[in-house]
């Protein structure tokens, strides 16, 4: 079952189970994910199941809703994949998936975007570039990581290098890693 966990706040660690086909997140006792911060709105965003994916969604709330650091206030529902961030406020939950495959899309109104596919495999050469947003903002291309894919990509490089016997393995591993693992933008025009 997909779950909500709390990072932060007054309920640090509590994990929510996400039933049903929408869950209200806010501070009003009757929403199903309470958020008892002063500047949340009574009704702050909804979590929205449209089998097998999951969405978030802003309620147009004061202080807005964010998806991964990206504000989402007025856009409509996001998708939801395994590790993304949801804040409130001040108050960071983790989303976790229930292993269903999650299809992705990204940068909807910038005509660019990709697909990101998770199956839950893990035996692949490489898993760093799984998790990347492509945008555009003033004519550039930027691609952007989430922390949770910079700190997989850190982990993934160690253990290639920790494989390394000879110090002339460590250069090529280094290369291949760090080749695969490139997101600062390119500032290459798009036109």
């Amino acid at each position: 079952m997909a779950s909500l966990t709390a990072n932060n706040g007054p309920e640090a660690g509590k994990k929510y189970d996400l039933k049903g086909p929408h869950c209200i997140m806010g501070r009003h006792p009757d929403c199903e994910i309470v958020v008892d911060v002063g500047a949340v709105s009574r009704q702050h965003a909804k979590l929205i199941l449209e089998t097998p994916n999951f969405f978030v969604q802003d309620l147009n709330s004061r202080n807005h809703t964010f998806l991964n650091d990206l504000d989402i206030f007025g856009q409509g529902p996001k998708p939801l994949t395994d590790g993304d961030q949801i804040r409130i406020c001040e108050v960071a939950f983790t989303f976790h998936g229930d292993g269903a495959k999650v299809v992705r899309k990204t940068s909807e109104s910038s005509g660019l975007g990709t697909v990101v596919i998770d199956d839950g495999l893990q035996e692949s050469a490489s898993t760093i570039m799984s998790k990347l947003d492509v945008s555009s903002s003033h004519g550039r291309l930027q691609l952007t990581a989430s922390p949770e894919a910079k700190l997989n990509a850190l982990v993934e490089i160690t253990r290639s290098l920790g494989k390394a016997l000879v110090l002339s393995e460590v250069l090529p591993r280094c290369s291949t890693a760090c080749s695969r693992f490139s997101c600062r933008p390119t500032g290459r025009s798009l036109s």
